[in-house]
């Protein structure tokens, strides 16, 4: 599959310093192509917006085009939390999408994740892209029920396992 890639203008690079503002600008957007209100958008500040301390702290890489690497198409994200390696962000740009770079972003998500010891990458989803998490390879463990604008939702809680060594990575508990 990665040959398919050789001539592809897109890029994934790490997120550098100083872009935390770009990251959080395009997780509202992406967020946003999905028909959300604005309102809505403003409850979901905090887990939408990226900090530089957040950069430092976890693995993050950003998709670009070969002739301009400071316009981002995407991003994403890993987090690790109680010894389990989850996606804590995956956006592109509403332009952007459907040209194979959330593939691509999510692909490397993988790599990383496994390198860093991971045996499977847990993944907490907008119900619009759980079609997009099946079609790479995950496979939904459990779900969750939130509650957005008066009206109850179910996120999808995916799983996608990394490696056939070893024992699938650990599920932290709910402590409350």
């Amino acid at each position: 599959m990665a040959s398919e890639w050789l001539d592809d203008p897109i890029h994934i690079r790490e997120a550098r310093s100083g872009e935390a503002e770009d990251l959080s600008d395009v997780a509202y957007r992406s967020k946003g192509y999905w028909g959300y209100n604005p309102e809505t958008l403003d409850q979901w500040a905090g887990p939408l917006t990226i900090t530089e301390e957040y950069l430092e702290a976890n693995p993050t890489f950003v998709a670009y085009e070969e002739d301009d690497e400071e316009r981002i198409l995407g991003f994403c994200a890993l987090l690790c939390d109680q010894g389990r390696w989850e996606l804590d962000h995956m956006w592109v740009i509403p332009e952007a999408i459907g040209r194979g770079i959330g593939a691509r972003l999510f692909l490397r998500a993988c790599e990383e994740a496994e390198l860093l010891g991971a045996s499977s990458l847990w993944i907490l989803s907008d119900p619009s892209a759980e079609g997009f998490y099946k079609h790479m390879g995950a496979v939904r463990i459990d779900q969750q029920t939130t509650v957005v604008d008066g009206t109850e939702r179910i996120l999808p809680i995916l799983s996608i396992r990394l490696t056939t060594e070893g024992p699938e990575d650990p599920v932290p508990h709910d402590p409350a």
